[in-house]
C-alpha cells in the first residue's frame, strides 16, 4: 500500500509552521507536547 503525499506533506507544513508555537507553549505544558508528538506518529 502506498502513502499518499498529500497528508503527509501536509502534517510537516503544519508541524514546521505550528510546531514553533507549540514549542513555546511546549515548554509550559510539557504533556500536550507529548500527545500531539503521539497523534502524528499514529497518524503518520
Amino acid at each position: 500500500m502506498k502513502i499518499p503525499m498529500p497528508p503527509i506533506r501536509k502534517a510537516a507544513v503544519y508541524l514546521t509552521s505550528s510546531g514553533n508555537k507549540k514549542n513555546s507553549a511546549g515548554k509550559n505544558n510539557p504533556e500536550k507536547l507529548r500527545q500531539q508528538k503521539s497523534r502524528f506518529s499514529l497518524e503518520g
